[in-house]
């Protein structure tokens, strides 16, 4: 059979194949301008030559595309995804990956010419110190994390933290009771002195009863006398035939301190440094 009436008869019923194995062979030929016109002119194509589909090379409509390096290090990405061609179409998309931030410090825009992606971020690449003496809460950085060390109370010490602050205080063990305690100096007049305690909260007016008694008043009357104790110590000075120092009197609004000889006489100018306390019991 005439292979151009083979070839003709193929096209005219469109059986194509979509597909060319190695060892199929392609007509090649010089396309040329007859050299007689007319009915008995020869076939346009001379120079006729076959060819194997494994041997064609036509040049590229596009070249490969890669990352480079093609093994990319460690923790690094890849922009090139891959190429596509179309089996019916065989028209070919190539594939890139695109740009995102997973944190919101960091954002990815276009640029105005739109030749550039710009990476923008809120965040700076700051750290921090300790400053002065003394232990410091400053640990490290990592990655965009300022660690810093927490602080642990000890023994008898107590924390306590609110939305802006932290309060640490000192504990100490609790006592079954409040108490006042004072130590009285007299040489004229009432008793004076320092108060080293006030956990009663409480008040004392002192007033000149007689010579060696000295009246005391509460600002605020006690609830229960049953639950009050008042002692003053006998530290003073001495006096001709000794001082003795004692409360004769204790009530709901106050109570007597009075200084007296060995014969019971009342004194002035015995108390010094005298420790006046009192306890209130729940």
């Amino acid at each position: 059979m005439n292979i151009l009436t083979d070839i003709l008869s193929l096209y005219k019923r469109r059986k194509f194949v979509t597909e060319a194995l190695p060892n199929d062979v392609i007509v090649l030929g010089l396309n040329q301008e007859p050299d007689m016109t007319g009915i008995a002119s020869p076939i346009p194509y001379k120079s006729v030559r076959l060819i194997k589909v494994k041997d064609l090379n036509i040049a590229a409509d596009h070249c490969d595309h890669t990352n480079t390096p093609m093994v990319p290090a460690a923790n690094s990405g890849t922009i090139y995804q891959q190429t596509y061609v179309d089996p019916e179409t065989q028209k070919c998309t190539v594939y890139y990956r695109t740009l995102r931030s997973l944190s919101t410090n960091l954002t990815l825009n276009n640029s105005a010419d739109n030749d550039y992606v710009e990476l923008s971020t809120t965040g700076e690449p700051n750290t921090a110190a300790n400053v002065g003496t003394g232990a410091g809460v400053w640990k490290n950085k990592v990655g965009e994390t300022l660690n810093f060390k927490s602080l642990n109370p000890g023994n008898n010490i107590s924390m306590a933290e609110t939305e802006n602050e932290i309060t640490i205080s000192a504990t100490t063990t609790s006592l079954p009771y409040t108490s006042y305690v004072q130590l009285l100096n007299q040489a004229s007049g009432v008793p004076t002195g320092p108060i080293l305690e006030n956990s009663a909260g409480i008040t004392i007016t002192w007033s000149y009863n007689a010579a060696g008694q000295y009246v005391a008043t509460y600002s605020t009357p006690l609830a229960d006398i049953n639950k009050v104790a008042v002692r003053c110590s006998n530290t003073t000075k001495t006096a001709s035939g000794g001082t003795v120092v004692s409360v004769t009197a204790s009530f709901a609004s106050g109570f007597n301190v009075v200084s007296t000889n060995m014969s019971g006489t009342g004194i002035d100018g015995q108390l010094l440094g005298a420790v006046l306390e009192i306890r209130i019991y729940p």
